[in-house]
């Protein structure tokens, strides 16, 4: 039976922030964070990184081949990232530096992507403080970090990404037609940004939340994104790169050379070590940097256990990371609350899981020999899981509903996030400022 004082309180929380007060305060915020983050980012790492040859050391980043091959006119993997090259060419035309257009495109996705985070989990938590620290958790993490900073094509791709699960969860949560008619388009955008953006399309996972009436926002989902993904791709290739609509899906999946000498794409590549390696990148690595030269390595020990300093923050997070675990679990048992809010809570648990685990397995398939390239594309499931840990929710009975006191785990979250920020500029931000110098 559901609990009539938990229900009000969730009525009263819905209407609040339906309040033209709430949402300019939320709107504030989030334009507050865009800014912060976008000057934070572009001052993190200085143009100069992105034309040093030598810096491709640091994780095999991309950015001084990007900008080299755009100086030259060469085009031959834009096919992988259409959407990203193609903005980059008119920032260019626009008056911008060659490298400035570049980066710009990262910063400002980045600092997108943290906001809409932000949004997202204002909506699902109904709460400031909570969405707050889940989104800047993402935003400090070393691998959104470092890609905000340089030239490369992840984080657009992940700001697409965030705004695809921001919209599953507004499907979710009200089941309108056109919650999906909006989702289905920010698929098709991932897909543009970078073709594994298909990835992305794990989160249409919620349409089987009310599978009576399946067939409908299915439609209205594929309406979207095969506008927007295949048509627009197909479009963008034959006007900027004269592909013909027949060609677009070799161009968009061609026979690399990587792939045909084994190097890229090959199910050899998927064994306990690599998976495991896998798994570091994407759990540790692209949240608590350890080193900028030790992200091809899996001994923990060697890679954290250069000071206590080091130490402390991967120790920290992975504390926090089994809490968070162990909360989602509890959230999702019989008994754990109310019915809405048991539900609510296991389809965060899932879309965390299909998130994070096919990205383990396609990664460590397609290129085990650069684990922290793809690591930070996981960090959205992680933003889920700070939402069900975070989610004020859990307050069951009327006296904790009532509270406006802020639950101890939510100010010990906050601080941990405080203390990622510092460890990342220590361990990532001044030795990429340092290697800016050569």
């Amino acid at each position: 039976m559901v609990d009539e004082t938990v229900m009000q309180n969730h009525l009263v929380r819905k209407a609040s922030l339906a309040s033209p007060r709430a949402i300019w305060h939320v709107a504030a915020i989030a334009f507050a964070l865009f800014i912060g983050l976008f000057l934070v980012y572009w001052i993190s790492i200085p143009d100069h990184f992105n034309e040093i040859y030598n810096n491709r050391r640091f994780f095999d980043s991309d950015g001084e081949f990007i900008t080299r091959q755009f100086n030259l006119g060469l085009t031959f993997t834009h096919n992988n990232h259409l959407l990203y090259h193609i903005a980059a060419r008119l920032l260019h035309q626009a008056g911008f530096g060659v490298v400035s257009a570049h980066k710009f495109l990262s910063v400002f996705f980045g600092a997108l992507g943290v906001s809409i985070l932000y949004l997202g989990g204002r909506y699902w938590t109904g709460r400031s403080i909570p969405a707050l620290v889940a989104a800047l958790f993402v935003g400090g993490s070393a691998g959104y970090w470092f890609f905000s900073s340089s030239i490369d094509t992840y984080v657009p791709h992940i700001a697409s990404g965030a705004a695809a699960i921001v919209a599953a969860l507004v499907c979710l949560r009200t089941q309108r037609m056109t919650a999906y008619f909006a989702f289905g388009p920010l698929l098709g955008l991932a897909f543009l940004f970078r073709t594994d953006g298909f990835l992305v399309a794990v989160t249409a996972i919620v349409l089987l939340d009310r599978p009576r009436s399946l067939w409908p926002r299915l439609a209205a989902l594929l309406a979207g994104g095969v506008l927007v993904g295949l048509i627009g791709y197909a479009l963008l290739a034959w006007l900027f790169y004269g592909i013909p609509p027949t060609g677009a899906i070799a161009f968009a999946f061609p026979d690399r050379p990587e792939m045909a000498t084994g190097m890229w794409g090959r199910w050899a590549n998927v064994d306990a070590g690599t998976l495991w390696l896998t798994v570091v990148n994407h759990v540790l690595y692209a949240v608590v940097m350890p080193g900028v030269d030790t992200t091809r390595s899996a001994d923990l020990v060697a890679a954290y256990g250069q000071s206590w300093a080091g130490a402390i923050m991967p120790v920290l997070w992975t504390a926090f990371l089994v809490a968070l675990i162990v909360r989602a679990a509890v959230g999702v048992l019989p008994g754990a609350g109310n019915r809405t809010s048991r539900h609510d809570r296991g389809w965060l648990a899932l879309l965390a899981l299909v998130w994070f685990l096919p990205r383990v397995v396609f990664y460590t398939w397609w290129d085990p020999n650069d684990p922290f390239l793809f690591a930070c594309t996981s960090l959205p499931a992680f933003w889920l899981l700070w939402l069900l840990a975070l989610d004020p929710q859990r307050r069951e009975t009327a006296a904790e509903q009532r509270s406006n006191n802020l639950p101890w785990f939510t100010l010990s979250a906050a601080a941990f996030v405080a203390a990622l920020w510092l460890h990342n500029v220590l361990h990532l931000i001044l030795p990429m400022r340092a290697a800016s110098v050569g």
